[in-house]
């Protein structure tokens, strides 16, 4: 069976930009974990929207984007969670304790109660907890802040055709 692999925003963004500093790291990546159940959120479906409208793509081209790249693809699965007050329990501790951004907390705590333990991120900031978690990183080069300031300090990419 394959492994469940959980999409952050940076990693999906990187895959479709294509002189985004990781787009080459991350098709080999994408390449290498083709056959796994790679799973979005809405909160990524959300956070890639608000990236690609920051890189002054239009609301057509994004939901474009979107159907042919992550909702129309078989072995993609969006995950749904029913909140109740001992998950929001749960989530606040969690993000309490490992000092990850309130937004990075919840992808952590969505992997968690949903038994994904593969990452694939540009995030640096999961670092922190993947030991914790027993996540794989995937995608995360060794050098990652350097060169997330690096990327933050370039022009804004236009997403790939």
């Amino acid at each position: 069976m394959p492994d469940k692999l959980y999409v952050d925003t940076s990693f999906f963004i990187a895959t479709q930009v294509s002189n985004h500093p990781f787009h080459q790291n991350a098709l080999s990546a994408l390449s290498r974990y083709q056959k796994e159940t790679f799973y979005f959120s809405l909160l990524t479906i959300d956070e890639i929207i608000f990236t690609l409208l920051h890189y002054k793509q239009s609301p057509n081209e994004i939901e474009q984007l979107i159907n042919d790249k992550i909702l129309l693809i078989k072995n993609v699965k969006l995950l749904t969670y029913k909140p109740n007050i001992n998950h929001f329990k749960q989530y606040i501790h969690l993000w309490k304790e490992t000092g990850l951004k309130p937004r990075d907390a919840m992808h952590a705590y969505l992997m968690k109660i949903n038994s994904i333990k593969i990452l694939a991120t540009y995030d640096a900031d999961f670092k922190k907890t993947s030991k914790l978690f027993g996540f794989t990183l995937v995608g995360l080069p060794e050098k990652s802040e350097k060169l997330r300031r690096r990327q933050k300090t370039q022009p804004h990419p236009s997403p790939a055709a």
